[in-house]
């Protein structure tokens, strides 16, 4: 609707909005520099805001319907932090990748996220990050080139995944076992690693 929109730097949704979905390229390569998503908001389509290099703030509600952000949707823009209501079950691929300012990434303990999808956060700059219970699909280079990654959280009562010496994310290869078998993901900073013995 608004791709390329130049001369676009404001666009109001009122709170009240009954708007379900920012569909595919809305507003990609706008020029907006602030985006509020409405609490009926379901679902944020592939590259909504997709290099939108000027969009430094997304507000989202506690109280957000959203279930999905999808590929791409806020890829190559400037937002600084996000917020990832509870009602959301996936992050999609790329969805915040080369956002170079992006530093915090908010996820509430009783988020029902399962799944990330490759290359959601590459090239972001975050710095920390948390894996709640229902999260238990990452896939590959979900982090890629995130060299301010140094501090993860788990939560204890995720299935899959944990922290090892807090250095090193662990995982199962299946829910069904009863150890860690897979060395998944080290923090940043790391100097020396040691490799868990299975």
């Amino acid at each position: 609707a608004f791709k390329s929109c130049e001369q676009l730097s404001n666009v109001e949704i009122p709170s009240d909005s009954e708007l379900r979905v920012i569909g595919k390229d809305a507003f990609q390569s706008s020029m907006i520099e602030y985006i509020f998503i409405p609490p009926n908001i379901e679902v944020i389509e592939e590259s909504a805001f997709n290099s939108c290099e000027e969009l430094f703030e997304i507000e989202i509600p506690n109280d957000s319907k959203l279930r999905a952000i999808e590929i791409s949707a806020f890829a190559a823009s400037s937002i600084e932090k996000i917020f990832i209501p509870s009602h959301v079950t996936k992050i999609g691929a790329n969805a915040f990748r080369f956002c170079s300012y992006l530093t915090e990434v908010d996820i509430p303990s009783d988020s029902e996220l399962e799944i990330i999808e490759r290359g959601a956060f590459s090239s972001s700059s975050i710095e920390s990050f948390t894996i709640p219970s229902k999260l238990i699909h990452i896939q590959e280079n979900w982090c890629e080139s995130t060299e301010q990654l140094t501090k993860i959280i788990i939560s204890p009562d995720n299935p899959k995944f944990a922290m090892y010496e807090d250095k090193y994310i662990v995982a199962k290869s299946s829910l069904e076992d009863d150890n860690y078998n897979i060395l998944f993901f080290a923090i940043r900073d790391i100097t020396k690693a040691i490799i868990p013995n299975f």
